[in-house]
């Protein structure tokens, strides 16, 4: 018999540390101020910074997502620069670990992601009002940004 290797190349390890946040930490004290009771009886999810490449987005842009077959958290690499306010990225963080502790669930043949408890969970957090003005005001810099590869000059706060 010959050894049979598998062709398919093994999931690349979370890559939480970038130009300039590091999501491990960032992620560390969302958990310790907001999820620890929620994330006391497992493991919190691995968290990383999408691949950097260009964008086809033209009106949004998901700035993260929670896998909960791999249980991975990913985050927009345009938020990795030193224009985002680090808040804005723990709170996307914030947003994606409420999905690992909030799963979805399915109603008919809808599956519902951001039900009445995730909803009230995630506006009870002290930045919401902040981080949806500031994405409202920012998101076409965010969306041009990831389009053409470019960082954004100057901080926007």
């Amino acid at each position: 018999d010959k050894l049979r290797i598998d062709p398919t190349p093994p999931k690349s390890a979370a890559k939480p540390v970038g130009d300039e946040h590091r999501l491990d930490e960032i992620s560390n004290q969302v958990i310790a101020r907001y999820l620890a009771e929620d994330l006391r009886e497992r493991r919190a999810p691995s968290i990383t910074w999408t691949p950097k490449k260009r964008s086809t987005a033209r009106r949004g842009l998901r700035l993260g997502s929670y896998d909960a077959s791999g249980d991975l958290v990913r985050i927009h690499s345009v938020l990795d620069q030193a224009a985002v306010p680090e808040w804005v990225v723990a709170f996307v963080i914030y947003h994606e670990l409420l999905h690992a502790v909030i799963p979805s669930r399915r109603v008919g043949r809808r599956l519902i992601h951001h039900g009445a408890e995730f909803r009230r969970r995630e506006a009870s957090h002290p930045d919401f009002l902040r981080v949806t003005r500031w994405e409202k005001d920012h998101i076409s810099r965010l969306i041009r940004a990831a389009r053409t590869g470019k960082l954004i000059r100057r901080e926007l706060r």
